[in-house]
């Protein structure tokens, strides 16, 4: 009964939120995966779904946004319109916020051999997105034709991605 409670769960306006959160809109269904912590590579293994992520999905019908909870990884591919039609906001406490960044801080320097930290969209998502992809290439189109032009596309646009070339 409670999980149906928190299913409506509303504000009308992201003012709303408690001080110690912050939202930001969600560009790409990839915002929805995070690195493992610790981990320094982009690789498939080392990406996972971010389940228990809150949200806020925005309704023009009733001009509310309702709070939302990731669950499965499925719900990410059908959050995809909700994205492009730019309804859809990340809700941030400061430790997911540490934690990302501590993330992309460890991935730089384990990369770039040096201190500093990967942009979160112009970089961190994308390759995210692009491992994922490149990953699922890999898996399941092997008998395509151009396997292997497409999976050096994959990984010139990841060396691109990381400013390594």
């Amino acid at each position: 009964m409670e999980d149906t409670i928190k299913a409506y769960d509303f504000i009308y306006d992201l003012e709303e939120l408690e001080d110690d959160l912050t939202t930001t809109r969600c560009y790409s269904m990839y915002e929805f995966y995070k690195v493992l912590k610790g981990k320094k590579t982009f690789k498939q293994e080392n990406i996972i779904p971010d389940i228990g992520r809150k949200y806020l999905v925005y309704s023009g019908l009733s001009d509310r946004y309702y709070l939302r909870t990731l669950n499965k990884e499925k719900e990410i591919e059908e959050l995809e319109p909700d994205i492009e039609m730019n309804a859809v906001h990340l809700i941030w406490n400061k430790k997911e916020q540490a934690e990302v960044k501590e993330i992309m801080a460890d991935m730089y320097r384990h990369y770039k051999k040096k201190e500093g930290s990967f942009s979160y969209y112009r970089q961190y998502i994308p390759l995210i997105e692009s491992t994922l992809l490149y990953a699922h290439h890999r898996d399941n189109e092997k008998d395509s034709m151009g396997f292997y032009t497409i999976c050096k596309q994959y990984e010139e646009e990841r060396l691109k991605l990381l400013n390594l070339k």
